[in-house]
């Protein structure tokens, strides 16, 4: 990193540092400390990554700092990969950009403070990504199976992680170059493995007859849809707010500027 990344990174996570053990705990963080101390194979909301992480923080104590400190390892964890994959698909200059971007993204920011599962599933969805582009464009086979245990992983921190997999599989299928991978078993055996790391949430889930699952599908799949255009706004405010003012005009510009060769590349 240069100098002025690396700085910055260090400021923002002593300032969380001192931050978290001041700021009093939302009701969200109480409940997985609640977990934490009781710990299982998964939960009714969520799987248990977030329980096993509280879990093992709290051998050190049970104030704020040491509820908080699991949100703030993942998330300088996952920026740190941020930065490692930025540079390993461009250069310096775009990594210690993408550090940057990341400091100043707003969902980041609550990350580092806020217990929640989407930390740890953000740390290891990036993980995932960063061993799958080893894999993918560096040719090195192994790299597959470190993303197939990360994808298991991410799975084991919150369902939404199952759009990892159409996301990979929709690129190799679209991309003529790396589309013959499709043909290889390292992909297959890779996406196996994630399976079987995530298996104790499928075992849970039949001992208490899939009410985990169903509970999360029925909250995201509810029964009553229809398309509204102002909730359409909404959804693009939710995405400035998430990603900040910077990235989001940024990427709609890119999108709209090269949209034929975003649609053909």
């Amino acid at each position: 990193m240069s100098k002025i990344s690396f700085l910055l990174f260090a400021l923002v996570i002593i300032i969380n540092l001192i931050f978290n053990a001041q700021f009093q705990l939302h009701y969200d963080e109480s409940y997985y400390w609640v977990w934490g101390q009781n710990l299982e194979l998964s939960y009714y909301d969520h799987p248990p990554m977030i329980a096993y992480l509280v879990g093992i923080s709290s051998y050190f104590g049970h104030g704020e700092f040491w509820v908080r400190l699991p949100a703030l390892i993942t998330s300088a964890i996952a920026i740190i990969f941020v930065y490692k994959l930025a540079k390993r698909m461009f250069n310096d200059r775009v990594a210690n950009i993408a550090l940057m971007l990341a400091i100043a993204c707003p969902i980041y920011g609550a990350m580092f403070f806020l217990l929640t599962p989407d930390s740890p599933l953000l740390m290891f969805w990036v993980i995932t990504l960063y061993y799958f582009y080893i894999a993918t464009f560096e040719g090195k086979r192994y790299a597959f199976y470190i993303a197939g245990v990360c994808a298991g992983l991410a799975l084991l921190s919150k369902y939404t992680a199952i759009l990892i997999y159409p996301g990979l599989f929709l690129f190799l299928i679209t991309s003529k170059k790396y589309r013959h991978i499709l043909l290889k078993p390292d992909i297959y055996i890779a996406f196996l493995l994630s399976w079987v790391v995530f298996l104790p949430v499928i075992i849970w889930n039949y001992q208490h007859e899939w009410v985990s699952f169903l509970f999360q599908f029925d909250h995201g799949m509810k029964s009553q849809q229809q398309f509204d255009i102002l909730s359409f706004f909404d959804y693009l405010g939710g995405q400035l707010l998430v990603s900040g003012p910077i990235s989001f005009i940024a990427g709609g510009y890119f999108i709209i500027r090269y949209f034929k060769i975003n649609i053909t590349n």
